[in-house]
């Protein structure tokens, strides 16, 4: 993965939720998840914990266990779609210019759902 190319796409997908990230980033450059993770611990965006977190995310979201052999099966192109909305949505709550509640609705989720996903957007800068 190219350094420029990585962070570039990286910070494209700045909005979406951190599970959705690596996997976008994974089939963009055709590598493992793990390598993505790795990466990211080397620019010192995350620490050793990362992997653990992510196993935890996964399963959360998908109800099926993440193994370390293991790479992610089904997820498409096209699961990707909210990216550049999801980007935008971040700039503007992060710029103090949507509130949440209006940043839940355009992302077509609850108030709820809005604060966990601003907790990954800090936890995963």
């Amino acid at each position: 993965m190219p350094e420029q190319g990585f962070d570039s796409e990286w910070n494209e997908a700045a909005g979406m939720p951190f599970v959705e990230r690596i996997m976008k980033i994974k089939s963009i450059f055709k590598v493992s998840y793990n390598t993505v993770l790795y990466r990211l611990k080397q620019k010192g965006i995350v620490d050793d914990m990362i992997w653990l977190r992510l196993q935890q995310l996964y399963e959360v979201k998908y109800n099926k266990k993440l193994s370390f052999k293991e790479e992610p099966f089904g997820l498409k192109p096209f699961d990707f779609y909210a990216n550049r909305l999801s980007r935008l949505v971040r700039q503007a709550v992060e710029e103090e210019k949507v509130s949440i509640s209006r940043a839940a609705e355009m992302l077509n989720m609850s108030s709820q759902q809005m604060m966990e996903r601003i907790v990954e957007w800090e936890d995963f800068a």
